[in-house]
């Protein structure tokens, strides 16, 4: 099977598929209508910069605003100015304003979302479809990525190198982008690449977007960059790039010196191989654990780097490939890229528990902003699996999803959806069928449910109000039947209706209502929860906010009361956030069963590139505490980065009784 199964795809990638006159075609017809920036061709960054003080470069400076009244004149003024060497693209951004709000510090943190801000996406393959993204705040914390789904899905796991800089001015704030075509995948068939533009003021809510579309980050609807000097861009003699480290690992009564590195290789602009041995990932953020009330399988995000770029082309209407399940990696090796119309992501890892576990995924864009298929195939000691997927883009806005999955030998699944996403304004909806059969149990899969076959439907409708109190309101219904297949006896009836509305652009008050029928527990019950749920929260900006929550109702033949909580303020150069969730069920006979969750995190900028993370969490009376001290200097032609972590763990599987430290040294090195 294995043998077969790799012959299989190095025969689908390999396939010839000259798609130049058709994605011209397509580049044509839509440089007819988007906006268009030219890139001005200097020598080097400082040339750039004297252009725009000279006035050589012309600022574009035609925007419209995306939110709160679509398609309206902008409040503040905003300049684009682009520029290209045969080594870089440049972007320089003036934003004019009143109050600057920056308060993040992470890298790639969420919570920059809440910060003023600039976003520039790069769809370097014209697919309208996929694209990188790269955003800056005034502190110039940085935050890239990969947009799928047309925008609608954000995979933050891609980590290019790039530079940047960012400072308050009289004016506002203004920006810099500075994007190495050695990092970064592209075609060298084209030298327009669909480009966008948005920047965001936390004072006001305001969001601006360079082309209007019906969501902020839709690719298929973004503009153009031309003059892309693609014939004449420098690589890389030696496209190489090393990343060894060591680490001392402390506890009460022992020191261990441990070592492992990652290796890059990237022969060509859309082709890229990585290579890791013993890798090791104590700098990754912490999971905040979250409070089951559903007592279904909690999802929790990648963070690892091995797994997260590329992670983007794993996305399936059925998670068969949910990497956390592979937790222990003693090696890997992986290779993505794009030959012809085929996007690739294969990888093989040895893992502790699991064995050695193979998995490629292939995807074609059959007519560019169209149609989509996809297959991948696993192989492991315990599972042979293929899936294939297609994706139909019916209108800019609905889609369809189609996925059939056969575990070899054993059992399969399927699915179909509809489905349309609405961000901002208007309607959203998704109805889908899903089958998976009792014996289709891989073990990389994150799979809610086994033996079940159920219809699930989704409708909300979002408005926006131009100068009221009220600025937003949404109303959303929910529904699904999930059945055994085996016998068609009932396994999850959810029932909901939220009400939601935003008021002054800062207030938010929603309000949820659902009722469970649940038959999935398999000790013959069949329970009805019927919750209340009423949420608050005010955030005027940055990482300073409160938010609350309770709920009530008949839970698992019980009374329950939960209650959630958190806030955040930001000073000086620190961040703070605490947190919690608290329930408390009374069940017959005076029976009480109460649960906590309580964590609380810390960040200091102590000065630039020197930062300074405290996270500690509690659950059921079991105490997590870690301090993360981490630095990073610029060493010759790479960076040196230092992480000092401190763990106190009494229960998150760290495999630790009391205490340990952990201080790792990495260096990153491109040739």
């Amino acid at each position: 099977m294995s043998g077969l199964f790799y012959l299989l795809a190095i025969c689908l990638i390999s396939q010839p598929g000259d798609t130049v006159g058709v994605e011209s075609k397509e580049i044509g017809a839509k440089a007819n209508a988007a906006p268009v920036i030219r890139l001005t061709l200097v020598n080097d960054l400082s040339e750039f910069k004297k252009l725009v003080d000279e006035g050589g470069i012309a600022a574009t400076d035609d925007f419209h605003q995306f939110y709160p009244q679509y398609g309206g004149k902008p409040q503040n003024r905003t300049e684009v100015f682009a520029g290209t060497s045969h080594d870089e693209i440049f972007f320089l951004v003036r934003c004019y304003q009143t109050k600057v709000i920056a308060t993040v510090t992470d890298r790639d943190a969420d919570d920059l979302m809440s910060d003023d801000w600039c976003l520039i996406t790069l769809d370097t393959y014209n697919s309208g479809n996929t694209a990188y993204f790269f955003q800056l705040n005034p502190r110039n914390t940085q935050r890239d990525g990969k947009l799928t789904a047309d925008g609608e899905q954000t995979e933050i796991g891609w980590d290019g190198i790039w530079h940047s800089a960012a400072n308050k001015t009289d004016y506002g704030w203004e920006c810099l982008f500075r994007i190495p075509y050695n990092s970064i995948g592209y075609s060298d068939s084209y030298s327009s690449w669909g480009f966008h533009f948005l920047r965001y003021a936390a004072s006001t809510g305001e969001m601006i977007s360079f082309s209007l579309a019906e969501m902020p980050l839709q690719i298929s609807r973004s503009g153009l960059i031309t003059n892309i000097p693609v014939n004449n861009i420098k690589r890389k003699a030696l496209p190489l790039s090393l990343t060894p480290f060591l680490a001392i690992d402390r506890n009460e009564s022992t020191n261990k010196l441990t070592g492992g590195g990652n290796l890059r290789y990237r022969p060509k602009a859309d082709m890229v191989f990585d290579l890791t041995y013993k890798p090791d990932y104590s700098h990754v953020e912490n999971d905040i654990k979250r409070m089951n009330l559903k007592k279904l399988p909690l999802w929790y995000p990648e963070r690892r780097e091995f797994f997260t770029e590329g992670i983007e082309l794993l996305s399936m209407p059925l998670e068969l490939v949910y990497t956390r399940n592979i937790a222990d990696i003693d090696w890997g090796i992986k290779g993505m890229g794009k030959i012809g119309p085929c996007l690739y992501n294969i990888f093989m890892v040895s893992d502790t528990s699991l064995g050695t576990i193979a998995i490629s995924r292939l995807k074609w864009s059959l007519q560019p902003q169209k149609y989509e298929v996809g297959f991948l195939g696993l192989c492991s000691q315990e599972d042979n699996l293929i899936a294939l997927d297609g994706n139909l883009n019916i209108t800019d806005r609905d889609r369809m999803r189609l996925l059939y999955a056969n575990l070899w030998d054993r059992d399969e699944a399927y699915i179909m959806s509809i489905e349309r996403t609405a961000q901002f304004r208007g309607l959203g909806y998704r109805f889908n069928y899903n089958a998976v059969k009792p014996r289709f149990t891989p073990t990389t899969s994150f799979l809610t449910f086994t033996d079940a076959q159920g219809i699930t439907g989704s409708a909300y409708y979002l408005y926006t109000l131009k100068d009221w109190p009220i600025t937003n309101i949404s109303l959303t219904g929910n529904g699904s039947r999930y059945t055994r297949w085996s016998d068609g006896s009932l396994l999850y009836e959810p029932k909901s209706i939220e009400f939601a509305m935003t008021l002054y652009r800062k207030l938010s008050v929603s309000a949820n209502k659902s009722r469970e029928r649940i038959a999935y527990l398999g000790d013959g019950n069949i329970y009805i929860n019927v919750l209340n749920t009423l949420g608050l929260s005010w955030s005027p900006g940055g990482l300073n906010f409160i938010s609350c929550g309770y709920s009530f109702g008949d839970y698992f033949l019980g009374r329950l009361k939960y209650y959630n909580a958190a806030g955040g303020l930001n000073f000086w150069r620190a961040n703070v956030s605490l947190g919690g969730e608290w329930t408390e069920t009374k069940y017959p006979e005076d029976i009480i069963e109460r649960q906590s969750i309580i964590y609380g995190r810390l960040g200091i900028e102590v000065i630039r590139n020197l930062n300074l993370r405290l996270f500690i969490q509690q659950v059921k009376e079991k105490d997590l505490g870690e301090l993360n001290f981490m630095t990073k200097y610029d060493v010759y032609n790479g960076s040196l980065y230092v992480v000092i972590n401190q763990i106190y763990d009494k229960s998150f599987n760290r495999q630790i009784d009391k205490y340990q430290g952990r201080t790792k040294i990495y260096y990153t090195i491109n040739f």
